[in-house]
């Protein structure tokens, strides 16, 4: 069955080293460009987006090592990141709205948060004074005295909190998410407060169909990480445990004739694989070699989950170009299920990517977004089938600089 939840167009402004760009897309989308065009910006803004569908789970673990500022493009009030999603041939759209604020803003629903904590911070304050009081054994002629002191004790303790809040919310990030242009939650990110968060605005309706939509039935899954640093061992462990591990073991034997077994020994993933003797060798997964492991981490992907979402950044990195036609293969076989975006430096890649496509006749379910960037302003030219073929010598100069 084909898989119907999918990101049908991109519109991006002000984000990070984006000022503009809107685009359709397709089942596979390459992202190529010179360094500083804006890949990662947009790569970025695609994930940042989907996450925040998910209630911002993603974003409360994420600690801003850079100044907030510059999430939005040069110091611009606003940045706006929307995404049309076809679920099931029904459209939406989901916006992220980010604002950047100097100062704690007039937000109602934020004031009516601030309140809220306040209150509870002042109350804890006062209950250790109350506590004092009851400690000390106070004349009834000195009780007036002190009660006067705990008045005057409150103010300064309502006080000390309003000076603390706005030196804590002072440069914050605040998220709004909107559906369908309608509101449904927000996310303040600060680094003092970065665990603090409040929603409004959420419908019943709404909220049954994000749950469905994202927390069910839609697995948004991310490998933007260095591919050098891939550790598969868990996800190999979760197929081991499962019923697919037949399937996947003969998947990987018609790619690597050499491997036997997998094995989960003293809670390490060992690959059994046969010599020149056919003798059987043990080998412990995180001994075998960076692109090897890279394309298993790949493989484990499309059986852990039956659908989603993909995004690499530079799925060529370590790995050996014999193994880029099979990693396209593996792309080419799954795009029923998966929707797939790529930011990559590699003729290789993509060269093995259409070689297997025309092969398989899937050409039109490519498309290769080339971003420039000329006079510090990111822009985009979307190449399609045709297209693709033609520009093959134009895109290894922006790939490899020459």
């Amino acid at each position: 069955m084909e898989f119907k939840k999918e990101i049908d167009n991109i519109d991006i402004e002000n984000y990070r080293a984006i000022e503009k760009l809107s685009f359709s897309t397709k089942k596979i989308n390459i992202i190529v460009g010179r360094n500083n065009t804006g890949k990662t910006s947009l790569m970025d803004a695609i994930y940042l987006g989907l996450l925040n569908i998910n209630s911002f789970e993603n974003i409360r673990k994420k600690d801003f090592n850079f100044p907030l500022n510059n999430l939005i493009y040069k110091n611009r009030k606003q940045a706006k990141i929307l995404l049309g999603i076809n679920h099931e041939n029904r459209k939406m759209t989901f916006e992220t709205i980010i604002d950047f604020k100097k100062h704690i803003p007039k937000d109602r629903e934020f004031r009516s948060f601030l309140y809220r904590e306040r209150e509870e911070i002042l109350e804890d304050e006062l209950n250790k004074i109350k506590e004092k009081m009851k400690s000390l054994d106070i004349p009834v002629n000195k009780r007036m005295l002190f009660e006067e002191d705990y008045d005057l004790r409150k103010a300064e303790i309502i006080n000390d909190i309003e000076i603390s809040f706005d030196e804590s919310y002072s440069n914050t990030l605040f998220f709004t998410l909107l559906m369908n242009k309608n509101p449904i939650s927000k996310y303040v990110y600060n680094k003092e407060y970065k665990n603090r968060s409040f929603y409004f605005g959420l419908n019943p309706f709404q909220n049954i169909v994000i749950y469905e939509l994202l927390h069910e039935r839609v697995k948004f899954l991310f490998n933007m990480i260095d591919q050098r640093k891939v550790n598969p061992k868990d996800n190999f462990k979760r197929i081991l445990n499962s019923k697919d591990i037949f399937i996947f073991l003969e998947v990987l034997k018609d790619k690597f004739p050499n491997i036997y077994d997998i094995r989960n020994i003293d809670d390490n993933v060992n690959i059994v694989l046969l010599d020149n003797d056919n003798e059987k060798i043990l080998i412990p997964l995180e001994l075998m070699g960076d692109g090897f492991k890279s394309l298993l981490y790949s493989y484990t992907l499309f059986y852990i989950f039956s659908e989603g979402i993909l995004l690499f950044e530079e799925p060529e990195i370590s790995l050996h170009p014999g193994y880029m036609e099979i990693l396209a293969e593996l792309i080419l076989s799954n795009i029923n299920n998966y929707q797939f975006f790529f930011t990559t430096h590699s003729l290789d890649f993509i060269e093995a990517i259409i070689k297997i496509a025309k092969k398989e006749d899937k050409l039109k379910f490519i498309q290769i977004i080339r971003l420039t960037n000329k006079n510090a302003v990111v822009d985009r030219e979307i190449l399609n089938e045709n297209e693709i073929l033609d520009e093959l010598e134009e895109i290894k100069i922006d790939l490899r600089g020459y």
